[in-house]
């Protein structure tokens, strides 16, 4: 049999140990939302690089189209957007819309072609 002491002792531990769990479990952050994106190109018969495309939703950003026409905008909430594109191709002024719904969970993409006419 243990002694009172070695008891306490084995007790006192204990609850130093299951504090300090307690408190790493509270520092621990919470998991990232994931991350939500649209994802597109930009044509016009082909694809165009270097368009300006404003997105106008929940939230509002702006981005300029890679030389394959591509752009992506992440960290998106779920929700409606507009997309308007902008630019010189085929050396004239163009622009284009679309709209676009970002899904719920477990989706993250949304994607679109954007037409310039």
């Amino acid at each position: 049999m243990r002694s009172a002491s070695t008891l306490w002792r084995m007790a006192s531990l204990f609850i130093v140990l299951a504090m300090s769990v307690q408190a790493w479990a509270a520092d621990k952050p919470a998991p990232a939302a994931a991350t939500k994106r649209i994802q597109g190109r930009v044509t016009y018969g082909s694809p165009i690089a270097k368009i300006t495309v404003t997105l106008d939703g929940a939230v509002k950003k702006t981005v300029k189209t890679d030389d394959d026409g591509q752009f992506v905008f992440s960290d998106l909430p779920a929700g409606d957007y507009t997309l308007e594109a902008k630019g010189i191709a085929k050396n004239n002024y163009r622009k284009g819309s679309a709209k676009v719904t970002v899904p719920e969970p477990p989706k993250q993409l949304a994607a679109v072609t954007i037409k310039l006419e």
